[in-house]
């Protein structure tokens, strides 16, 4: 049995006959432009020759990225099989069909799967969109978490009750979305300590003999969002903590390192090698830039997505989705969207609007129904200071918008049960819409 790490999420695992490879994100940004690989891949197109499986944890782009896929060649492809939750939208399978892989296999969240004789997988959903991998063999039981934030002692004794011993655990260890605005350097560090106490729970209560830390080997990299690197988790401060507060052995991995369970480990290297890039991206990063949309093309573009949006929801539930202002910083503007007139220009102070952000940005919300999930993780966006309540009609608007992307359509039902919500009061709704957990 051997690991590489390969990059970020993805890692390949070898045992026997089996070759699987998860969640490959290799190359180029992902989170339209918001996020970059803090190392460099050395896993290539043609390294997908052996692998015999691919399994992605979800649609996220750091974990499902289209780009990194199509660098592998047709006649690898036809001998991939792709292992996927069960999703109600089916983008992820139907894509990965007509991309031409040899099988596309839905995993049942309570069953296990057969890759061969001596290994097993079983794979779960995890709110909101994520699922984790159990990997089985006769001597070995792997869990990879990736993003599900595991955070409380029965959601960790639920997955033991699921798979039982654990002896190796993948987890992620920094935040990875929006956390405050350029100020907010508070909250970011809050953020990164939280992680850190999740990880801890999570090896307290699984008792892993082994933990790689994974999945936060990225940087924003925008010059819209580069303020968000001020407080991550660097894989150091989580080698530190694993070394001296738990009783798991950690493994550090760069990419292209390869491991084999219960032979010695040496991390010097690989932290050596990582705090050179975090010293790079720190001191003499190349950012991106912002395209300004031409304002034509922005309308249009709000003008689709309002009709979609009135085409797949109820009426009645879409009467409580406020109207969203906006200030887009590339226009020096204010900008009024609703559901009833698409995109205006509306004349508001800067300072009163429910967000502000780009015209690049914002089109990209227009043109993918992720794109409001993608924007929250992205950072490529300032909320108003101090208007928590102006703040929720934005995240109102995209949480229709991302439960739309998911298969979830606001029919009657819905329409007064969401009714009734806003009827009944506010503090109802605030629980899950605020800006902790964004």
């Amino acid at each position: 049995m051997k690991f590489q790490m390969v990059n970020h999420a993805s890692f390949l695992w070898e045992h026997d006959s089996i070759k699987l490879l998860t969640d490959p994100w290799l190359t180029g940004t992902a989170f339209d432009n918001g996020w970059g690989l803090l190392a460099k891949t050395r896993f290539t197109s043609e390294d997908f020759a052996e692998i015999t499986h691919i399994w992605f944890s979800h649609e996220h782009p750091d974990h499902f990225h289209p780009q990194s896929l199509r660098t592998i060649p047709e006649e690898y492809r036809k001998r991939i099989t792709i292992l996927y939750q069960q999703s109600a939208d089916k983008k992820v399978i139907e894509w990965c069909r007509a991309f031409g892989f040899q099988q596309v296999i839905e995993l049942s969240p309570d069953e296990w799967y057969s890759l061969s004789d001596d290994v097993s997988v079983l794979c779960r959903p995890f709110p909101v969109g994520d699922s984790w991998l159990c990997i089985k063999t006769a001597d070995m039981t792997i869990l990879n978490l990736n993003d599900c934030e595991v955070s409380t002692t029965q959601e960790a004794k639920d997955i033991l009750n699921h798979v039982g011993d654990i002896d190796l655990l993948w987890t992620q260890f920094s935040y990875a979305g929006w956390a405050g605005n350029k100020e907010d350097f508070l909250l970011r560090k809050k953020r990164a300590m939280e992680k850190l106490a999740r990880v801890r729970k999570q090896v307290e209560v699984l008792q892993p003999l082994y933990v790689i830390p994974f999945a936060s080997f990225a940087w924003f990299c925008h010059e819209e969002n580069y303020y968000m690197n001020d407080a991550i988790n660097k894989v150091d401060t989580v080698y530190r903590l694993l070394q001296e507060e738990t009783d798991a052995e950690p493994i550090i991995l760069y990419p292209g390192d390869t491991w084999t369970p219960h032979e010695a480990h040496d991390p010097a290297k690989a932290l050596a090698l990582y705090a050179r890039d975090y010293e790079k991206m720190a001191s003499s990063p190349t950012l991106l830039p912002s395209v300004k949309i031409e304002w034509d093309k922005l309308t249009r573009a709000g003008l689709d997505f309002m009709q979609q949006i009135r085409k797949n929801n109820h009426s009645l539930f879409l009467s409580i989705v406020r109207p969203v202002t906006f200030y887009l910083s590339d226009y020096q503007k204010t900008f009024r969207f609703s559901l009833a007139d698409g995109l205006i220009e509306s004349p508001y102070d800067p300072v009163d609007c429910d967000v502000e952000l780009s015209s690049e940005a914002l089109h990209y919300c227009f043109t993918h129904l992720w794109g409001w999930s993608t924007l929250r993780i992205n950072g490529r966006l300032q909320a108003p200071k101090g208007r928590n309540a102006r703040f929720k009609r934005f995240v109102l608007l995209g949480h229709v918008a991302q439960l739309n992307n998911f298969g979830i359509y606001m029919g009657w039902n819905w329409a007064f049960v969401r009714f009734a919500v806003q009827y009944l009061g506010e503090k109802i709704r605030n629980r899950y819409i605020t800006t902790d957990n964004i």
